[in-house]
């Protein structure tokens, strides 16, 4: 083969190869697009869970408000927990499928 065809298809190559691992670079490199991908999809996982997070963090609050505030609301969850109630006191329990008449 002449040099001049061995130069000519050098200079080819090297300019493929040197493409090649630019994209390869891009793509699967550790700042890579694959990577971003993940990353994006994962934080919009994280900001969903975050998200129903803070919505039952409300939801405790508003719990603990309600019981520092009412004393029939401790009440009302010590008889609904432990069955604790007052003297005289009637409890009715239904567990599920019985509410229809179906019993276990």
């Amino acid at each position: 083969m002449p040099p001049t065809r061995f130069v000519q298809r050098l200079f080819t190559v090297i300019p493929a190869m040197v493409a090649l691992a630019v994209l390869a670079v891009t793509l699967l490199g550790q700042d890579g697009l694959l990577r971003r991908h993940l990353l994006r999809r994962q934080l919009v996982r994280m900001q969903a869970q975050a998200g129903e997070l803070h919505h039952d963090n409300e939801l405790l609050r508003r719990d603990v408000l309600r019981l520092q505030q009412s004393r029939t609301a401790i009440e009302r969850e010590a008889a609904e927990a432990l069955l604790i109630a007052h003297e005289d006191t009637v409890i009715y329990r239904f567990h599920e499928g019985e509410a229809d008449g179906e019993s276990e």
